[in-house]
């Protein structure tokens, strides 16, 4: 008798800890799937057209949207061919932590052809998929 309630209870135990693991990973894949949005501020060069490199950053594994906030480009300073903008950009995080992806964003951007340089002012979560 004694054995069987052990077995018993070594099935139940087995159980709960799959019930647990399975809802562990539900919550990590509904993390993934929320969408967040970045304000930033984008300093280009005059060289290329903006809106290719919104495309470039579209392009970015994550990214769903890339636009202008209110306001539009402002020249850096008189002699130089840049110009700031304030973007918004929105991407899914994935299986990385928020900072994580909010960093690998920022350092990929700066790596697209005419991007000077990303700077982010908030991030906030906006939606779930």
């Amino acid at each position: 008798m004694k054995d069987s309630n052990v077995t018993k209870f070594s099935l139940l135990k087995n159980e709960i800890k799959d019930i647990i693991h399975d809802t562990i990973n539900e919550i990590k894949l509904l993390e993934a799937m929320i969408i967040y949005e970045s304000e930033c501020v984008l300093t280009v060069t005059g060289e290329r057209n903006i809106t290719d490199i919104f495309t470039d950053i579209r392009a970015i594994e994550g990214v769903t949207i890339v636009s202008t906030m209110e306001g539009g480009a402002t020249s850096v300073s008189p002699g130089i061919k840049a110009e700031k903008t304030r973007i918004r950009i929105k991407f899914v995080k994935g299986k990385y932590s928020l900072r994580h992806r909010a960093s690998t964003l920022v350092h990929k951007i700066g790596r697209v052809s005419g991007v000077i340089g990303i700077k982010v002012l908030k991030t906030r979560a906006v939606e779930a998929t």
